[in-house]
C-alpha cells in the first residue's frame, strides 16, 4: 500500500524531536507498505532545520520518503508563524506532488 502521512511539524531524526509521526512512519515501512511523509521544511520545534530553495524536496530517511515543503521561518508565537502554515497549504496544492498523491491507498493528516 501507499501510505501518505501529513503533518506540518512532524519531527525527523537528527534535527531534534523525532517523535510518533516518524515511529509511525517507519512501522508501516517495516510492514512493506511505500511511506510518504510530509512536512514543513521549518518548523519551531526542531533544534535544526531543512533549508531548501526549492517548492519541495524528498529525501529517503530510514526508509521513509521525506518530502520537505519550503515554508517561511517564524517565531512560534507571531503572524508569520500563520503565513508558514499557508505556505504548507499551497504547497500541498503543488501539481507534481498531486500526482505523486493521487494514488495513495491512505492518507493521514495530524496537526
Amino acid at each position: 500500500m501507499k501510505i501518505i502521512y501529513v503533518h506540518q511539524y512532524a519531527g525527523i531524526p537528527n534535527q531534534g524531536k523525532s517523535g510518533r509521526v516518524f515511529s509511525f512512519c517507519t512501522q508501516f515501512a517495516a510492514m512493506g507498505h511505500e511511506v510518504y511523509l510530509v512536512t514543513s521544511a521549518y518548523s519551531h520545534l526542531r533544534i535544526t532545520n531543512k533549508l531548501i530553495s526549492d517548492p519541495f524536496e524528498i529525501q529517503i530517511i530510514d526508509g521513509i520518503n521525506v518530502v520537505f515543503i519550503n515554508c517561511r521561518e517564524y517565531s512560534p508565537k507571531s503572524v508569520s508563524r500563520i503565513l508558514s502554515s499557508l505556505d504548507f497549504g499551497r504547497g500541498l496544492k503543488n501539481n507534481q506532488l498531486e500526482s505523486c498523491f493521487s494514488s495513495a491507498d491512505w492518507v493521514i493528516e495530524g496537526s
